[in-house]
């Protein structure tokens, strides 16, 4: 999956919650990314991680060109998680475009930085609700 693709429409998305000085940096290699910005490295699959240099500005590493196969892993855990819940309807299934799918992801990233979204099931719920505000699900 080619990230600059939709760069735009993560760029409005991290905008929206970051502010308009936050930005988008590709990569190609994320553990590199983490390191100059005083991360950790966390995952080894991980798409994208969010950066704040401590005077309000706000980056988003990204890399550049996603391997399919770690989206389709962490779609395939919602899945399992979002079951859990609702047997009925499933998000993942929702989340049938490569904009969608990285919209999720960057949510995904502001929920594991959200300390009142301390539970799976929750940062879901509140990424599902996030994706319908946006009009994501109209597309």
């Amino acid at each position: 999956m080619y990230a600059r693709d939709h760069g735009e429409a993560l760029s409005g998305l991290l905008q929206k919650y970051c502010g308009d000085s936050a930005e988008i940096e590709y990569t190609d290699d994320m553990a590199r990314w983490c390191e100059a910005n005083g991360l950790k490295f966390r995952d080894d699959h991980a798409p994208m991680r969010l950066a704040d240099s401590g005077d309000g500005a706000v980056r988003l590493g990204i890399i550049e060109i996603i391997p399919r196969a770690s989206v389709d892993e962490r779609i395939k855990a919602l899945s399992i998680r979002w079951s859990l819940q609702n047997v009925a309807h499933n998000l993942a299934d929702r989340l049938d475009s490569d904009k969608k799918k990285l919209a999720y992801l960057l949510l995904k990233e502001f929920s594991s930085n959200n300390s009142e979204l301390d539970d799976e099931l929750a940062a879901d719920n509140w990424i599902y609700a996030e994706l319908r505000k946006h009009g994501l699900f109209k597309e």
